[in-house]
């Protein structure tokens, strides 16, 4: 039997799912896939924290103040909004 290289498999299997959120996020924003991933790259932010936090931003139904408490309340959320507004500036 062959030796197969797991690590490997997981590591291209993890850039392909990174390249396509990316590019899914860029789609959806005016950031760009690059922006995205170097978001990602920042230490303690993940998909889901800047999944979560650009979902509250988003939301039209609720006021700065509500979207300001949500993130506030978010793991991580001031953390990716930081983020988020380090690369738009």
């Amino acid at each position: 039997m062959p030796d197969v290289d797991w690590d490997a498999i997981i590591k291209a299997g993890k850039e392909a799912v990174n390249d396509k959120f990316s590019s899914r996020m860029a789609s959806m924003t005016t950031l760009t896939s690059t922006k995205v991933e170097e978001i990602l790259a920042e230490p303690g932010i993940d998909k889901e924290n800047l999944a979560s936090v650009l979902q509250v931003i988003k939301d039209s139904t609720k006021s700065n103040e509500a979207k300001a408490k949500a993130i506030a309340n978010m793991s991580k959320g001031v953390h990716v909004l930081v983020s988020l507004l380090g690369k738009l500036l």
